[in-house]
């Protein structure tokens, strides 16, 4: 039966120039030579943001990598580091793809798993497979890699922490069975060592755990490289024989987003019937939100924390918080910031406050275009600009239609995040999304749309109606880690005047940015 299993390449490799995808919407990939972590070296624009089918290989034989991208049949082959790019079809758009040296003539071509067999090609040309195979079982994880230092590239599979080896491209069973890490790692392999075997990695956070043998033990070593939100590819972007990393980051964050409410309102207000009004003291003293020294410490702070934007108070033209957003995103994406690709979105508070018409809320719209929704560190899903929007405990299905109207006056697409109201599911005027705001509960889930956490409750000069609980807080942290929800949002990064800031205080100290930090969620 097997001998009856064919992958067909239907199309000869075909070179057409620089990539026709990479000058618009691109994937950023950034590349390391090294497993000593710190910055990349270098970077290339390459395959569409959209993308999910990325593949690393050496495409012709000159022992660097390049990468691949595959979009329904089609592949679009890059070669590192002279930058040509060739095109080739293979197998069908529903197949599971691989990359290997499956014949050890030093170049890379494409597998493609169907159930629990496995069809290798061994020339970037057409053709049925020239090797058909059965090995391990259709639900297992497979992994690709030269495992035991022949030059031939051969298939490994996992269960929950443990891998099955097999080295040879024929049926049959493991050679070799081991484990290592945890079954929700994500697995990394490449010859770390330079010695010509490859081994295997995992990945927590933007952590890589490296060891360079099939031991059933502890990493040797492990480092830090890129965000934990990054794509990680292994690779020999220098042809040292070593395997070293690249990652791919996306010009906008990708679900889960991690955000933060975030308040530009400083100093005027530290100063609200007394000063200073808050129950703690700032790390950073009582600040100025449009100091730049103070912004880009909070951009690394978020940074550490995997926070991926900031939903900062807006309540319209000419407001104080109006005034500090022109530096907030200039400072970002300047050559200085710790993070480029932070986002920030507006947090529309006039509806919390009365009920502003379509026509009023449309110019505000236009406003916010005119100025902000532009800019590159502004926060968009799907190309839309977000927009997080208050409301008052009276709201209800208006709302939606009032909001609905405007984005029609508006004349452009927009990504609205309505909070919520009692039967807000029953409503036609659906929105984008939802959110909750409510400080006073530690966790509120809304699946799918969101999660909401909060550290705690205290009103300057009143009594604490959410007492700070480093533990609990840790706990909701994992909980919508592990929840689904698209948003994941905090309650709040430094709202000082209700207590309910996870930016740094005197009082805690860093203790909700390192838990954050110690947990971040899981990648898109």
């Amino acid at each position: 039966m097997v001998g009856l299993m064919t992958a067909m390449v239907v199309a000869s490799l075909i070179s057409i120039g620089p990539d026709p995808v990479a000058a618009v919407n691109a994937s950023r990939w950034m590349f390391t030579n090294s497993l000593a972590g710190g910055p990349a070296q270098s970077e290339v624009d390459f395959g569409p943001a959209n993308s999910g089918h990325f593949f690393v290989g050496d495409w012709n034989g000159d022992g660097t990598d390049g990468i691949a991208h595959r979009q329904g049949k089609l592949i679009t082959l890059l070669d590192l580091p002279t930058g040509n790019v060739a095109q080739i079809s293979f197998g069908k758009p529903g197949d599971v793809v691989f990359v290997g040296d499956f014949d050890g003539d030093g170049v890379d071509s494409f597998a493609v798993r169907r159930g629990n067999v496995f069809l290798v090609k061994n020339r970037l040309a057409s053709g049925p497979a020239d090797v058909a195979i059965g090995f391990g079982r259709a639900a297992d994880e497979v992994y690709v890699g030269d495992f035991d230092g022949d030059g031939i590239d051969t298939f490994a599979v996992r269960r929950g922490n443990v891998y099955f080896v097999r080295n040879s491209i024929t049926t049959g069973v493991a050679d070799e069975v081991f484990g290592y890490g945890r079954a929700g790692d994500a697995v990394l392999v490449g010859d770390w060592d330079g010695e010509g075997r490859d081994t295997f990695a995992v990945r927590r956070g933007k952590t890589v755990y490296v060891r360079n043998d099939f031991a059933t033990a502890p990493a040797e070593f492990f480092f830090a490289f890129g965000k934990a939100t990054d794509e990680l590819r292994p690779g020999d972007w220098d042809g040292d024989g070593r395997d070293t990393f690249a990652v791919r980051r996306f010009d906008q964050p990708v679900t889960p987003i991690r955000a933060a409410f975030m308040y530009p309102w400083f100093p005027n207000a530290w100063f609200q019937g007394f000063s200073p009004f808050t129950n703690y003291t700032p790390s950073l003293g009582f600040y100025d939100s449009s100091d730049e020294a103070t912004i880009r410490t909070q951009i690394e702070l978020a940074d550490r924390a995997h926070i991926d934007a900031f939903i900062t108070s807006w309540w319209g033209p000419g407001h104080h918080t109006d005034d500090p957003l022109p530096t907030l995103l200039s400072t970002t994406v300047a050559s200085d910031s710790p993070d480029p690709e932070m986002k920030w979105a507006i947090y529309y508070e006039a509806e919390g406050y009365g009920d502003p018409t379509p026509a009023e809320i449309s110019a505000d719209l236009a406003y916010l275009a005119s100025r902000y929704f532009s800019h590159p560190a502004y926060l968009r899903v799907d190309g839309d600009p977000v927009v997080f929007v208050y409301s008052d405990g009276g709201d209800g299905a208006d709302m939606t239609e009032r909001w609905r109207d405007a984005e029609t006056r508006f004349g452009s697409d927009l990504y609205t995040v309505l909070k919520v109201f009692s039967g807000y599911r029953e409503v036609g005027q659906q929105p984008d999304s939802w959110h909750y705001y409510g400080p006073a509960a530690a966790y509120v889930e809304l699946p799918p749309e969101s999660t909401s956490i909060s550290p705690g409750f205290w009103f300057a000069a009143q009594s604490p109606r959410l007492g700070r609980a480093p533990a609990l807080f840790r706990q909701d942290v994992q909980t919508m880690n592990n929840s689904g929800a698209a948003w994941q949002l905090i309650t709040t990064w430094n709202e000082w005047g209700e207590g309910t800031s996870i930016e740094p205080a005197v009082e805690f100290g860093t203790t909700y940015i390192d838990i954050l930090a110690a947990n971040p969620p899981p990648v898109g």
